[in-house]
């Protein structure tokens, strides 16, 4: 009789981990990210206690995703190799890291990051706060001669992203500003606007339009942050735990397009984004340093008002 309980609870794990596989749906990741998370995975997955010894919920959220599909993977090759010591302790892991999975030992249920007394990141759009109303244009000034001035110019008058411009942004000059043609990221699994048109008016806008119509584009998103980040420092220094980036950009000019009272869907189109709630992490009216007028022209996706929740499923054993 004990002989055969060591084979039942084998039998026991494979019926579960054949459940939870299912339960899991398919979820294609980037090639960058899902290196990222099997070289993370491959850090944590002997000893997933580990992932918590962090005060950074950034740190932690990361090795949380890269922990699920390690251990996802791992638990799919225990399964055709038949393996039950192995597909418990993937599904150990994942019981701790995902609330869908539960075991007897492991509590699952995650509402909130269970890091004690998690240290706060210091968002981008703090860094806007005590820089003088014309940061922008000293800034500006600082890099005309800059390889990627051009680029910091277009994100300072038009908030596109580092990234967007490694793709190449259309300049148009038009009356009292310029127009843009943005080929988008972050648009994976129906997120931002691949292809968004919009006109802006505004002093930067000027500027802009002054280099005539182009192509604006670098090779590497990190050649504008690093150099903006460098000069940002030295202008402005650091307050607190913010300092200038060319993101700060980005939300400077949300905040302008705030203050100037146009639509919440408007303004989430013209920054990227397919939902409208994502524009309130981006600046805020009170941050606002420039009068300016915007006008979306396209953009490839409509705004959604909430952003769709889907049902999770869960499998208990």
């Amino acid at each position: 009789m004990n002989s055969e309980k060591p084979k039942m609870e084998d039998s026991k794990v494979m019926e579960f981990a054949h459940s939870v596989l299912a339960a899991i749906p398919a979820r294609p990741l980037k090639p960058a990210t899902e290196r990222l998370y099997e070289l993370t995975g491959q850090l944590y997955y002997a000893d997933a206690e580990r992932a918590l010894d962090t005060t950074s919920k950034r740190s932690y959220y990361l090795r949380k995703a890269a922990l699920t599909y390690f251990a996802t993977g791992k638990l799919r090759d225990a399964v055709q190799a038949g393996n039950a010591k192995d597909a418990a302790h993937a599904l150990r892991v994942l019981a701790k890291f995902t609330s869908g999975v539960t075991q007897s030992e492991c509590a699952t249920e995650m509402p909130a990051c269970p890091l004690q007394n998690p240290q706060r990141r210091a968002s981008k759009r703090s860094s806007l706060r005590g820089l003088p109303a014309n940061w922008r244009q000293v800034m500006l000034e600082a890099m005309r001669d800059s390889t990627v001035g051009p680029a910091l110019l277009l994100m300072a008058a038009t908030g596109v992203r580092p990234s967007e411009v490694v793709n190449g942004v259309a300049v148009t000059p038009i009356a009292g500003g310029a127009r843009v043609v943005v080929q988008g990221t972050k648009t994976d699994r129906e997120h931002g606007q691949p292809l968004r048109i919009f006109e802006v008016q505004s002093e930067l806008a000027v500027l802009l339009a002054q280099g005539g119509e182009r192509l604006i584009k670098v090779d590497r998103a990190n050649q504008i942050s690093v150099e903006a980040g460098r000069i940002g420092r030295k202008l402005f220094g650091c307050r607190g735990s913010a300092s200038v980036s060319a993101y700060s950009l980005r939300h400077a000019f949300a905040s302008d397009l705030k203050a100037a009272g146009m639509s919440g869907k408007v303004i989430s189109a013209i920054l990227g984004h397919a939902a409208e709630d994502t524009k309130k992490h981006y600046g805020h009216p009170r941050q606002a340093r420039m009068p300016i007028r915007a006008e979306l022209v396209h953009a490839a996706r409509p705004v959604r008002s909430v952003r769709a929740s889907t049902p999770s499923q869960k499998v208990t054993l």
